[in-house]
């Protein structure tokens, strides 16, 4: 008998959902449809941006209006909306959703209520949608597992004993268009399974029939943690096959090693009639297992090496490097340069380019600063701009 979880959490209880909405309020109070709805509410918004303390208050008063909508089964209807816009990182048109701010609030009722489920289910290996578990997170995981291997190869050979890679193969996997792909009626039906929270069941079929694509919304807050919610199965199935020694998720991207190149590929063939029969979900078919010692792994936006060496992707170098020249040379940027510089910072400090780093320094700061400087001139007005940048 599976244990369910989620029995001793009473969302129709304004005090216990307080929180959830606090946490939502914090995070998208200065959108224009939330000071609306605040202004709506009856609250006056700028006392808000004087003292943080009334947002608790504000999160109060909508917490009782949810907690008696969810007890009487009277949630609104929602209405969302999506449109395609390109992803210019990766050339890819995508469907983006769009929420109302008052289906937000019950977005996060509802995650933060099912945590225990989330604690259960979800896997260390998921680097995304979880907090504090990222692209870092992620290539510093994948680091571990091969200087771990390294190091028991060197330990088996300096005793004489005999010992096969862990990471001597590995292959990238990929999901065809997961969002829209995941079935509705199957995923409230694995919730009803693991949940006994009658009023969870309920929200969750609220929020998911509002949904106006196919699928998952991309962009709402409960799509990120059930599309983990679902792929957290096939990383149990490929373990429990006994054949791949190290799995790595990024939202829809796996990545898996194995010693033996054969019984990884009938592994990967199993995973692909699992994937489309038990969660009708398609991996895609276009996969190369690949020998780790010719060639690096490539995922996240960093290129892990089998010595254990993290370098940055060649695009994205390239990229920031056309952006650091470009600042040597004139000695100054516009604003839109250095935000466009500063998003490349985490790749670079995060790997092994000593040498980079030191030499991209100067023009990290200088972006930074600048940065700093109009955010700071929005607020609370810094006077000439041009002139206080040129005494930084």
């Amino acid at each position: 008998m599976v244990k369910r979880c989620c029995k001793n959490i009473d969302i129709t209880n304004p005090e216990v959902i307080t929180p959830f909405i606090e946490k939502c309020l914090k995070r998208h109070w200065k959108r224009h449809d939330f000071r609306r709805m605040i202004r709506e509410k009856g609250f006056d918004y700028e006392h808000i941006l004087t003292d943080s303390t009334v947002i608790r208050t504000v999160a109060r008063a909508f917490a009782v209006e949810i907690a008696d909508t969810i007890k009487h089964r009277t949630v609104p209807k929602f209405k969302t909306w999506a449109k395609k816009r390109m992803d210019y990182t990766s050339g890819k048109e995508r469907m983006i959703g769009n929420e109302t701010s008052l289906q937000r609030l019950y977005d996060y009722v509802a995650v933060y209520a099912c945590q225990e489920l989330w604690d259960r289910k979800l896997v260390r290996q998921q680097c995304s949608s979880i907090p504090n578990r990222g692209q870092v997170y992620g290539m510093k995981l994948i680091r571990h597992y091969i200087l771990t291997d390294n190091r028991s190869l060197r330990y088996a050979k300096k005793h004489h004993i005999r010992y096969t890679s862990k990471c001597r193969y590995f292959v990238k996997l990929d999901i065809r268009h997961c969002y829209e792909n995941i079935d509705r009626e199957l995923l409230m039906e694995r919730l009803e399974h693991d949940i006994k929270n009658p009023d969870i069941i309920y929200l969750w079929k609220c929020l998911l029939s509002s949904y106006d694509v196919d699928g998952l919304l991309i962009g709402a807050l409960p799509s990120q943690l059930l599309s983990q919610y679902m792929i957290a199965n096939i990383y149990r199935k490929a373990m429990d096959s006994g054949v791949v020694s190290h799995m790595v998720i990024y939202m829809d991207d796996m990545l898996l090693f194995a010693s033996n190149r054969r019984k990884l590929l009938r592994t990967v063939y199993s995973l692909i009639e699992y994937a489309r029969n038990e969660l009708h979900l398609t991996i895609k078919p276009t996969f190369a297992i690949k020998r780790l010692k010719e060639e690096p792994i490539d995922m996240m936006g960093y290129v892990v090496h089998a010595n254990g060496k993290v370098t940055v992707r060649a695009k994205t170098f390239v990229r920031a490097r056309r952006q650091v020249v470009r600042f040597q040379r004139n000695n100054c940027m516009s604003y839109e340069q250095a935000k466009r510089l500063v998003s490349y910072k985490g790749y670079i400090i995060h790997s092994d380019g000593f040498h980079v780093k030191l030499e991209y320094r100067k023009a990290f700061q200088f972006a930074q600063n600048l940065i700093s400087l109009v955010e700071r001139s929005k607020i609370y007005g810094m006077g000439n701009l041009k002139q206080r940048t040129a005494e930084n």
